[in-house]
């Protein structure tokens, strides 16, 4: 597995994500599990997400702004 730090806009992002984003104290790491109705639902996201696909991100909260 590999590291990337990249800066997020958790209002552009799909609800679930927000949602996990959102409860994580500063310097926390979690693992995020985003169920397909608060992902891209049944529309998926062409030949890369699968239609009500479960999306897992495991993340570290560096800073808010």
């Amino acid at each position: 597995s590999s590291s990337q730090i990249f800066l997020i806009n958790v209002e552009k992002t799909v609800p679930g994500f927000k949602e996990g984003m959102t409860m994580l104290p500063l310097g926390s790491e979690a693992v995020i599990y985003v169920p397909g109705d608060l992902g891209y639902g049944a529309n998926g996201i062409a030949d890369k997400i699968a239609p009500n696909e479960l999306m897992i991100y495991e993340v570290k909260l560096l800073n808010v702004r």
